[in-house]
C-alpha cells in the first residue's frame, strides 16, 4: 500500500537551517515555560505521608492481610490514637 503524501503549506518540513536557529522554550519565553512546569503533576501536599517499614510476626501479618485494604486506615488511626495518649 502506497503512503499518502499530505501537503501542508502552514507546517513546512524543518530544514537543517531552521533547526539550527531553534532555541529552547525556557530561553525564549521563560515565564510560559515555568507556568507549564508548575502545572504538571499532583500538587505538593503540606504534610505528605512517609513510608515506614516495621517487622511483625507472621501471625500478625496474616491477620492484618485478612482485614483488607479498608482496614489499613483503621490500623493507622489506632496507631495515631495510641501515640496521642503517650504524648
Amino acid at each position: 500500500m502506497a503512503r499518502k503524501v499530505i501537503v501542508d503549506d502552514e507546517s513546512p518540513e524543518i530544514t537543517p537551517e531552521m533547526f539550527a536557529q531553534m532555541r529552547p522554550m525556557k530561553d525564549v519565553t521563560p515565564g510560559m515555560a515555568a507556568a507549564i512546569k508548575a502545572l504538571r503533576g499532583r500538587p505538593k501536599l503540606e504534610n505528605p505521608k512517609q513510608v515506614v517499614s516495621i517487622r511483625m510476626s507472621a501471625s500478625a501479618v496474616k491477620r492484618w492481610s485478612a482485614m483488607g485494604r479498608a482496614d489499613r486506615a483503621k490500623l493507622i488511626a489506632a496507631l495515631e490514637k495510641k501515640i496521642e495518649k503517650r504524648a
